[in-house]
């Protein structure tokens, strides 16, 4: 668990020092996730979202932790919306997204079988 700690604590040094670096947002909710603070890892992502609008990629970690969580309706209303944030950005896009609400969309169960 301290190596999550670190990296949590050199994440959030990172915004300080530059705060329109994406990732470093990123990383430091996933490392908040990874500590087992779910609630704060969501809330740093609702954050990022709002501080980087036209960017695909915090709504994508959200809607990857809403999937994690089993939120699956969540999930797949903000994958959608991840994925028009790509179509509208120049190419190539992102094929993740669209996997991803491909993989939450289908029937849990049926696609279980079929691995």
């Amino acid at each position: 668990m301290r190596r999550f700690e670190k990296a949590a604590e050199d994440f959030r040094r990172s915004t300080e020092l530059d705060n329109k670096f994406v990732l470093g947002y990123l990383q430091y909710t996933v490392a908040l996730y990874r500590m087992g603070d779910a609630n704060s890892s969501m809330a740093g992502l609702r954050k990022t979202i709002e501080m980087f609008p036209t960017r695909s990629e915090p709504l994508s970690y959200y809607a990857e932790l809403l999937l994690d969580t089993q939120m699956y309706a969540d999930a797949i209303e903000k994958f959608d919306r991840v994925i028009k944030l790509e179509r509208a950005g120049k190419p190539p896009i992102n094929g993740i997204p669209i996997m991803n609400k491909a993989l939450t969309a289908s029937p849990r169960e049926e696609f279980c079988r079929r691995l």
